[in-house]
């Protein structure tokens, strides 16, 4: 049988879904997938499917370069030898449908 987690998150009048995703932002880690977190609460991967996600909600025709997010993803190496498409300013890592019209 497995014992019990005793820790501040217990006893509160919360899901086990959600106690596990503050144990998880509390140990740094992806409160999706339990990865080392790159922001404060995803690891790289979940980072990006966040900020593609928050643009289609929005509607969002513009892109920010500057973000955390596509800061970590040109520092990922895997990410570079896996041959996506970069912004040509930037050299930020491109959602794979996406292309760029050069002027």
């Amino acid at each position: 049988m497995r014992r019990r987690i005793k820790d501040e998150f217990t006893d509160l009048p919360l899901s086990r879904q959600r106690k596990y995703q503050l144990r998880m932002q509390q140990q740094r880690r992806c409160i999706i997938c339990g990865k080392p977190a790159v922001t404060a609460s995803h690891c790289l991967s979940h980072a990006i499917k966040a900020r593609e996600r928050i643009r289609a909600e929005s509607k969002s025709q513009r892109r920010y370069f500057g973000a955390r997010s596509y800061k970590f993803q040109l520092s990922a190496p895997l990410v570079k030898a896996a041959g996506h498409r970069f912004h040509p300013k930037t050299k930020a890592i491109l959602p794979w449908p996406m292309l760029i019209s050069r002027p």
